[in-house]
């Protein structure tokens, strides 16, 4: 990464935040907003389905998250402004 734009990401306070995009358990096609919790159900009354999988906002989070190393490794360089 560019020094200067690691220190201005510095200077800015940038980080980036455990969301459901980044969890093990989400399920989510490239470019999408919207995904699937592969862990989470729910009994759905809309239509006759009894139990279906939840779907989440790519920026959203529970208390299940569990960050995937695949994800991590995308971020490459940006892994140090990690939340913590």
């Amino acid at each position: 990464m560019d020094e200067n734009k690691r220190a201005k990401l510095i200077e800015i306070g940038y980080v980036v935040r455990d969301t459901c995009r980044r969890c093990f358990f989400s399920s989510f096609s490239l470019q999408q907003y919207w995904g699937t919790c592969t862990i989470q159900v729910y009994e759905r009354q809309k239509h006759s389905e009894a139990t279906r999988q939840l779907s989440i906002c790519k920026d959203g989070w529970c208390k299940k998250f569990m960050a995937s190393d695949a994800m991590n490794q995308l971020l490459g360089k940006f892994a140090e402004f990690l939340e913590k």
